[in-house]
């Protein structure tokens, strides 16, 4: 249901994982986010030559996965390299929707709350300023007020948050499903 308040309208299969806000652990989860997804028949895109290599001068490529998933932890949790390796993925045309994979309890071993509220920002004046639905995992963990916190901030900026990426494709698989029943039921009107 969540997703289906936070979002108008999506459509499309084609996800953009985003992994590694804190510098370093991004590669794991990025793998086992890909898997959950394609389990679940959403389509992991390669991104495009432009779009890594962009990504590749942003990053660098020793340490970085640029094609999709994508770890940004080269960045070190830099608030301007995540807002920008966030612009440049989401530019790509063969990306739908973009998710962002944050653990609260790794941030802020690293960082002050400032900081990562900072990083939230970013998250969700990217879901304002462009058509293409940010979806944000944020798995439970030790540090519950700020969990909520940042939960709560999000969902009132209509960025979506699931606590698995398993919940998360479940909900996209279903919120495309609804949007494709209706399309062609829709097509169906039209026709008679």
């Amino acid at each position: 249901m969540l997703l289906f308040q936070q979002l108008d309208y999506w459509h499309g299969d084609n996800i953009a994982i985003i992994s590694g806000l804190p510098g370093g652990a991004g590669g794991g989860i990025a793998v086992s986010s890909t898997d959950t997804f394609i389990e679940h028949g959403l389509k992991i895109p390669s991104l495009l030559p432009e779009t890594r290599q962009e990504l590749n001068h942003l990053l660098g490529h020793v340490g970085s996965i640029l094609r999709n998933p994508v770890d940004i932890s080269q960045g070190r949790g830099n608030p301007s390299v995540v807002k920008k390796a966030l612009e440049i993925v989401t530019a790509d045309p063969r990306i739908d929707l973009i998710t962002v994979y944050e653990d609260i309890d790794l941030l802020l071993r690293f960082f002050p709350w400032q900081h990562i509220m900072e990083m939230n920002n970013i998250f969700m004046n990217l879901r304002q300023q462009q058509s293409k639905p940010v979806v944000v995992v944020l798995p439970p963990g030790s540090a519950i007020t700020e969990h909520k916190n940042i939960e709560r901030i999000l969902c009132q900026n209509k960025v979506p948050v699931f606590p698995t990426v398993e919940r998360a494709a479940k909900a996209m698989v279903n919120m495309k499903e609804y949007f494709q029943f209706h399309k062609l039921r829709g097509k169906g009107k039209n026709h008679h």
